[in-house]
């Protein structure tokens, strides 16, 4: 084989694996967006939870994360109201 025809085979491997990462970069992107979803609604069900009388512990228990996680979780809707220090005294 020549060091053009090994040239032109290596540019061939190169298109074909800059395609499949393209569609991997899609897939990645796609399952990013969903693991986003599913979160929201999990912290939706949490917040609910909450909200008719669940205790943060059991609330940490129920969905397997930590308490300080379903603090936060708690608390994000200050953030997002109050520019994201939920401590600050409004």
């Amino acid at each position: 084989m020549t060091t053009e025809e090994n040239l032109a085979r290596c540019k061939q491997k190169i298109e074909a694996l800059d395609e499949r990462l393209t569609k991997l970069e899609i897939k990645n992107s796609l399952l990013h967006e969903r693991v986003n979803s599913l979160e929201e609604y999990r912290n939706s069900a949490i917040k609910a939870d909450l909200n008719n009388g669940m205790k943060g512990v059991d609330a940490a228990k129920k969905y397997d994360l930590s308490p300080g996680r379903i603090s936060q979780i708690k608390n994000s809707d200050n953030k997002e109201r109050y520019g994201g220090n939920s401590r600050r005294k409004h």
